[in-house]
């Protein structure tokens, strides 16, 4: 088996066939799709089974609602291909997807990240990281992936050998960010990088889905994974920036007295603005961070947030 297309499934039946048919249209009988029904109750299951009795190559697994990180070890325990491919339920690849990648499938590199269109809106946007397809560096890429601008976390818009995964899991102690979390050790893994510049994913950003709705609980968690994920490679000498777990910090603390809720998670967004003010030298200083944000940072550093979003809210009127 040459690759393995992991999906986890909870509610997704409005589109789910969509997802579903836009790789089963094109794959061959070297490529297995494994879904896990996460105790779905909209009917998911049922397009699941239905379209499985037609397709030897989609294989459905029945689970009680565990959640989404459940689902994904659940795929990889399963799962039989050299490569490993990630798609969530509700989006879906391109038609040239497969064609795309498998001659680098067949050259052995270890890990491909391609592009992806962003559709929300009415507005599509194609997200890009260079001009032209080629061997990445990989401290380059480590670098950009911890900075988190132009290579974002998503297992997605990546296809690695699945053996990258061998003896990782991704964590059970964390209600979003699996993929955040994990997926520095993979690329760190990988020997062969490589940039396919052209869009093969289409993901689509639905405002009421659970990655776009406020949870402090899940904003402060991102702080300490970020973190975490800096420390891990820093800890194996790869020079990565600090600014790629600060921006957390500084979002949380930003979200929270911006929603009125800095009373509520006093503790927390003192922990976070006692991390900007250690590092607000480096801030200032680094070229990885925007003049507007380092504006933000000394505003959260020196207090200031909550007045001027007074003084904004003041001004409306």
């Amino acid at each position: 088996m040459l690759l393995s297309v992991g999906i986890p499934v909870y509610n997704a039946a409005p589109f789910l066939q969509r997802c579903l048919s836009s790789i089963l249209s094109q794959i061959d009988d070297r490529v297995e799709i494994i879904c896990v029904d996460d105790g779905s109750t909209d009917g998911s299951l049922e397009i699941l089974e239905k379209m499985s009795r037609r397709n030897d190559r989609l294989h459905v697994i029945l689970a009680s609602h565990g959640g989404v990180i459940r689902a994904r070890n659940l795929i990889l325990q399963c799962a039989q291909g050299t490569y490993m491919a990630w798609v969530d339920a509700d989006d879906f690849v391109t038609e040239d997807w497969y064609s795309s990648l498998f001659p680098l499938l067949e050259q052995g590199m270890d890990l491909i990240f391609f592009e992806h269109d962003r559709r929300g809106n009415g507005v599509s946007r194609r997200m890009q990281y260079q001009g032209s397809s080629g061997i990445l560096d990989k401290q380059r890429f480590l670098y950009d992936l911890v900075l988190d601008v132009k290579v974002r976390s998503y297992l997605w818009d990546k296809v690695c050998r699945r053996s990258l995964f061998q003896g990782i899991s991704f964590p059970t102690d964390v209600l979003l960010m699996e993929d955040y979390a994990r997926l520095h050790e993979i690329c760190y893994r990988a020997r062969s990088i490589y940039y396919l510049a052209r869009p093969l994913y289409v993901y689509l950003v639905r405002t009421g889905s659970l990655s776009h709705t406020v949870d402090f609980s899940r904003y402060f968690n991102a702080v300490h994974i970020a973190k975490a994920r800096y420390e891990w490679l820093s800890e194996r000498h790869v020079d990565v920036p600090r600014a790629g777990y600060l921006k957390h910090s500084l979002f949380f603390v930003t979200a929270a007295v911006k929603e009125n809720a800095d009373k509520v998670w006093q503790k927390e967004v003192e922990e976070c603005r006692g991390e900007i003010q250690r590092h607000i030298l480096y801030i200032l200083r680094s070229g990885d961070i925007t003049v507007k944000d380092k504006v933000k940072y000394a505003l959260a550093a020196m207090h200031a947030l909550k007045t001027i979003y007074s003084l904004k809210a003041m001004m409306k009127f």
